[in-house]
């Protein structure tokens, strides 16, 4: 749903606000400028055509519509939607478990093949990229060939088993976390976390944190999920999400241009694209900035925090 507000530019009373991404083109008369190109940022051209945060305010409504049916079709894009769901990653985006994961690896090689030392370099390279368990061990094992399924198995239990009683000691919610949700819940708008992170792993953490029952049980999809594939794959939106929020939450139709989708990793920015929805990329996560950046998230944010005013 797009959030006009009709006023008067300069008055102390509501103004028109839309927010507009793109190239904007309108007639110069009073009070608008010839043209102003907007991007992250919305950067100003013209002091007579002023973004505040995003939002472009214009002249009352009863001219509104003539400047905008002089502004290009194809170069105009109207952006202010209502979130109805917001779905968070889970490392690197509400928690910080680099260093939790980064042991539990160690304490894994240690249990099962102590004379290998996996490299730091490659274990934050693999956090990086939100690689899930089973890739994050043949890419460490020093003979990937040879790493059958049955080690697979053997490596994630045994990973899962030590992080459980190491690992979650380690785990911290980023400043900002518990205001965040709390403040999403009193808007009414559905969270969810999509991770490759184990469901038990995150719901433990959740509840470690002060955060239990923040996010909804049902709403938690994580590795061994039915229906659920790693991301950037969309089936954990469209194959499980979705018909969740539509048999327990009766939201029959979810626009995916509503959603947005919160995380800090390129596999995060990629499944946001692959399900239609708004990124934002957490700067101080784990992902390489350069990568994620290259891949033009909507949003880019520096704190938790910050995420409430993109949601508002």
């Amino acid at each position: 749903m797009e959030r006009i507000f009709i006023g008067i530019w300069g008055q102390a009373e509501c103004w028109t606000v839309r927010w507009v991404s793109g190239l904007l083109k309108v007639p110069s008369r009073a009070g608008f400028a010839s043209h102003a190109t907007f991007h992250d940022g919305f950067r100003e051209t013209d002091h007579s055509l002023k973004p505040i945060s995003g939002l472009l305010l214009f002249k009352p409504r009863r001219e509104l519509s003539s400047y905008l049916s002089n502004c290009s079709p194809i170069a105009l894009t109207t952006a202010a939607t209502m979130t109805t769901l917001a779905i968070f990653d889970f490392d690197g985006t509400l928690f910080d478990t680099h260093e939790s994961i980064s042991q539990t690896i160690k304490l894994t090689f240690d249990a099962l093949l102590p004379a290998q030392v996996p490299p730091q370099d490659s274990i934050h390279r693999l956090i990086a990229s939100g690689a899930g368990l089973a890739d994050t061990f043949q890419a460490l094992h020093p003979n990937p060939a040879a790493f059958t399924s049955a080690e697979e198995t053997q490596w994630i239990d045994q990973y899962r088993a030590l992080y459980a009683t190491h690992g979650q000691t380690l785990v911290k919610a980023f400043p900002g976390a518990q205001a965040l949700l709390a403040a999403l819940t009193s808007h009414q708008i559905p969270i969810a976390i999509v991770s490759n992170k184990g469901v038990a792993a995150v719901k433990t953490a959740l509840e470690r944190n002060g955060l239990a029952g923040a996010v909804p049980d049902d709403l938690i999809i994580g590795d061994k999920t039915p229906g659920a594939k790693r991301k950037p794959d969309p089936a954990s939106f469209v194959d499980v999400l979705l018909p969740v929020l539509r048999e327990n939450y009766g939201l029959g139709a979810v626009d995916p241009a509503s959603v947005l989708v919160v995380g800090d990793t390129l596999a995060d920015v990629q499944f946001a694209r692959n399900i239609g929805s708004k990124v934002c990329w957490c700067r101080f996560g784990y992902g390489d900035p350069a990568a994620c950046l290259a891949a033009g998230p909507d949003f880019v944010v520096d704190s938790l925090a910050e995420v409430v005013g993109i949601v508002n």
